[in-house]
């Protein structure tokens, strides 16, 4: 499915905030920590218009396909995989079915990466879309306690 036949692709996140009808899609924000940032989310269509973030995004999808542009490619994500996003990289998303997608991320300020590499360069992944054991048990080891939304 293209982004162009994926439903209310003009909608962005403020359609969450309208109360008219009920809907499925959310938003949760969790407890942040120094440098660490937590949210879980499930939507349909076309949430995300291009941004960019200034931290490390790793994500785990828990539902569903989740679709992006992401270094000139659109990416796939499906249930089970990682994702990796880079500082400052340029991205968007949107469901890859008509089912949604759900997924839990973490957002790491990179000074913290750099911190942990002791001073050394920090690290690229050139596949953002991984099905890596050992990325998937850390993350969800952090990921899989959080605790309630705030």
């Amino acid at each position: 499915m293209t982004r162009d036949q994926i439903p209310n692709r003009q909608l962005g996140l403020e359609r969450l905030c309208k109360t008219s009808a009920p809907t499925q899609d959310h938003i949760a924000v969790f407890p942040p920590c120094h440098g660490l940032e937590r949210f879980e989310a499930f939507f349909h269509g076309h949430p995300y218009a291009p941004h960019r973030h200034d931290t490390y995004g790793l994500g785990i999808t828990t539902r569903g396909v989740q679709s992006f542009g992401y270094r000139g490619e659109t990416r796939h994500s499906l249930a089970g995989q990682i994702y990796v996003l880079h500082p400052d990289e340029l991205h968007d998303g949107w469901a890859g079915t008509s089912d949604g997608f759900g997924y839990r991320i973490l957002h790491l300020d990179p000074s913290l990466v750099h911190q942990a590499l002791n001073g050394r360069a920090l690290p690229f992944v050139s596949r953002p879309v991984t099905d890596n054991p050992r990325l998937r048990r850390a993350l969800n080891a952090f990921l899989g306690h959080m605790s309630e939304p705030i």
